[in-house]
């Protein structure tokens, strides 16, 4: 699966969304060939599909664990959405530029109304203010590490608290997820997977174990765990 968002949101209808586009004058607009930036041509793939529940009830198992953005009252909204929007985009030559792209159109739905998203291939969720400071971060990155990390921050979930601490969904930023070998004091844990995650996107290790944490598509890291 190519990386995504998913949006849940009170639209009853497409049309719905896209006239509050453009009563925003988002610079995103619906063509045959995708939701396409006018001025960039920057592209990326919508689709819309009826409410779920359970996409609702992963979103809530899925906020970050450090810095959750949905609160009591996001998640009682969330639970009379309307529909859902799927954003995606399809893997390009720099896979840092590409996954930037997907922030910035799905950002463009957030500003149409979204109540809060899930990151497809990480199943991190946040809410619809918390995700626009993320996307602020990313849009504000001075080379490519500082946009590394902001990317990371907005796409990656990391698990400090498990028996194995790791991360899940590197593999939408070309990069295989990192397991920490024993359990360790949590700060200390997420210290060490965010060190790691950052140096494996900007330079992809080549040694990688196929990763085997049965976890389902499309968390499944298609290219591999380092485990450190």
């Amino acid at each position: 699966m190519n990386p995504g968002f998913d949006l849940v949101g009170l639209w009853n209808h497409p049309r719905l969304l896209l006239r509050l586009l453009a009563v925003i004058d988002s610079p995103w607009e619906a063509l045959e060939t995708g939701f396409t930036h006018r001025e960039t041509g920057e592209r990326v793939s919508l689709t819309m599909s009826p409410p779920n529940l359970g996409l609702v009830e992963a979103m809530l198992a899925g906020t970050d664990p450090v810095l959750p953005t949905i609160d009591e009252a996001i998640a009682k909204e969330m639970v009379d959405h309307r529909s859902v929007v799927g954003v995606s985009i399809r893997p390009g030559p720099d896979v840092l530029q590409t996954a930037l792209t997907l922030l910035r159109g799905t950002d463009a739905i957030v500003n149409g109304g979204a109540l809060a998203l899930r990151c497809r291939t990480s199943g991190l969720s946040h809410g619809a203010d918390g995700y626009q400071l993320l996307v602020a971060e990313a849009e504000r990155a001075e080379g490519r590490e500082e946009l590394a990390r902001a990317l990371i921050r907005a796409m990656v979930l990391l698990v400090p608290t498990s028996e194995r601490p790791c991360t899940i969904g590197l593999h939408a930023l070309g990069a295989p997820d990192i397991v920490l070998k024993a359990a360790t004091d949590p700060d200390r844990a997420l210290a060490r997977l965010e060190a790691a995650a950052l140096a494996a996107v900007l330079d992809p290790p080549t040694e990688v174990e196929a990763d085997a944490r049965g976890l389902p598509e499309p968390l499944r890291n298609t290219v591999g765990v380092v485990t450190r």
